[in-house]
């Protein structure tokens, strides 16, 4: 009888870039500047990135409910998503604290 194997990511990408978050963190230590703020908080005064690649906004906002990937990039190109997201490199990343607006 084989045994099922459990994917190797099996936690949300949403809650691994957390993590890796809270790693960084730990790593510097003092190195950092207590002065800097964050780039967002949140109410309950977690930090999060800058920006994240826009697969990681569309599941934090839309769980598994998303919308396909190509209406996504449809939203990027007629500016339905504010602040807009920028491209860097070959991938579209947004702030955390972006909201669609729809214009109807």
């Amino acid at each position: 009888m084989a045994r099922k194997r459990t994917p190797v990511h099996a936690t949300p990408l949403v809650e691994r870039i957390r993590q890796d978050n809270e790693r960084r963190e730990l790593r510097q230590g003092q190195r950092s500047n207590p002065a800097a703020k964050p780039a967002v908080s949140t109410p309950r005064g977690e930090r999060l990135p800058k920006y994240v690649p826009i697969a990681v906004w569309v599941e934090m906002m839309f769980g598994e409910h998303a919308p396909h990937r190509n209406t996504i990039r449809n939203w990027i190109r007629d500016g339905r998503i504010y602040p807009p997201p920028r491209k860097i490199g070959s991938g579209w990343f947004c702030t955390p604290d972006a909201d669609y607006v729809d214009d109807k």
